[in-house]
């Protein structure tokens, strides 16, 4: 019997889900109304985290 999975929502969360889902052997449709890994690896978190250590970085070289 095949196992189907709909997974509303492509962030952290659902991609896990996604992932294991499929690697247990089911059908897995993803519905995501933007870019697939989440807004907080796409814009919030981690690239304003980048963003601040380049910017250490920076200060630090002018420093040198």
């Amino acid at each position: 019997m095949a196992k189907r999975f709909v997974i509303i929502g492509g962030g952290p969360a659902g991609n896990t889900a996604a992932t294991y889902a499929a690697r247990f052997g089911a059908e897995v449709t993803m519905i995501e109304k933007d870019l697939v890994g989440g807004a907080a690896h796409l814009r919030d978190c981690i690239p304003s985290k980048a963003m601040i250590a380049t910017g250490g970085a920076l200060g630090t070289i002018n420093d040198a």
